[in-house]
């Protein structure tokens, strides 16, 4: 029994029509979705320059919503192959494997765990402000009296 079937010259697998393929379609979705609002807000915190207060809220919500599109990624990568083992054992299917775009899936939780870690990391690193002073001495006589002691040892 083959898992493509004929319908009027439209062929259609079993697999698709099945509800925790289509969940697990949603949740890559939504991942997908969250990773790109999460994207837009870090582009708006980096371009964000007056108040430094108002940019840490924007990268910590960059990070809450990356780290939602990372977990919904993760139940997605988990349950599939779950239900999928559980549907080919069913049908009585021995020889069975995941495709290359599985693999790419998880180097993507990767790179997204990552680069959401990474930015928590290192969100309150480029904040450092420097401030300049200047001190006015009042004093002029003695940086004359410094100035030609300078000058005379330069002289000798």
């Amino acid at each position: 029994m083959s898992n493509v079937q004929k319908t009027e010259t439209k062929f259609s697998c079993a697999l698709n029509n099945k509800v925790w393929v289509q969940l697990c379609g949603s949740f890559v979705i939504v991942a997908f979705s969250c990773t790109v609002i999460g994207i837009i807000l870090i582009i708006i915190g980096l371009r964000h320059k007056r108040r430094q207060e108002r940019k840490m809220k924007i990268y910590g919500a960059a990070g809450f919503v990356a780290f939602f599109g990372i977990l919904c990624l993760l139940i997605a990568l988990v349950f599939f192959p779950i239900m999928f083992i559980r549907e080919m054992h069913e049908r009585g299917k021995d020889k069975w494997f995941f495709g290359w775009s599985y693999g790419v899936a998880w180097g993507a939780f990767f790179f997204l765990t990552s680069a959401a870690i990474l930015l928590m990391c290192d969100r309150k690193r480029e904040e450092l402000f420097y401030k300049e002073s200047l001190y006015i001495n009042n004093d002029d006589e003695d940086i004359l009296e410094n100035q030609d002691v300078k000058i005379k040892t330069l002289k000798r």
